[in-house]
Parts: structure tokens; sequence; C-alpha cells
């Protein structure tokens, strides 16, 4: 699915609002970064939400994953939530 099916950009006013697709596909991740779906209400909100759960779920999979596997740390190193 791409990112414009889940959520109506009003053009006259800026606003978006996420779509029941868009709650569905990012409300938890949104929520455990921190963000409420219903507060987001413009693209640079979505955008924020969506570069705020990214950088938790580097964290997540680094936690997980770092120093198990030597090729995949030299891929990831200097990635955000890699370090």
């Amino acid at each position: 699915m791409h990112a414009r099916h889940t959520f109506l950009h009003d053009m006259a006013t800026g606003h978006i609002r996420l779509t029941r697709a868009g709650v569905d596909r990012y409300g938890e991740r949104f929520a455990r970064a921190g963000f409420a779906v219903c507060d987001i209400t413009t693209l640079a909100a979505f955008e924020a939400a969506v570069d705020a759960s990214f950088a938790l779920e580097m964290k997540k999979l680094a936690s997980e994953t770092r120093g198990q596997d030597p090729a995949l740390d030299a891929i990831m190193a200097g990635l955000p939530g890699w370090d």
C-alpha cells in the first residue's frame, strides 16, 4: 500500500486526515513513538510521526541483533538508531 492511500489531503487548507487504512497501518506504530493518529493533521506532523516510529523500530532492531552478524553491523553502521 502506498502512503497516499493512508490519508486524505485537503489541498485548500493543507490539512490531512488518516483513512481507516492509515489508522490500521500506522496507529499502533505511531502510538509507540508517542503520536496519536487523531492529532496528525498536517503532512509535517505525519512525517514527524513516520520518522519517530522508524527511529524507534531501528533502536529495537539494533538492540535485538547488533553484534550478532558483522556483515549486518557494517551495512547498518551510521544509520539513525543503530549506533
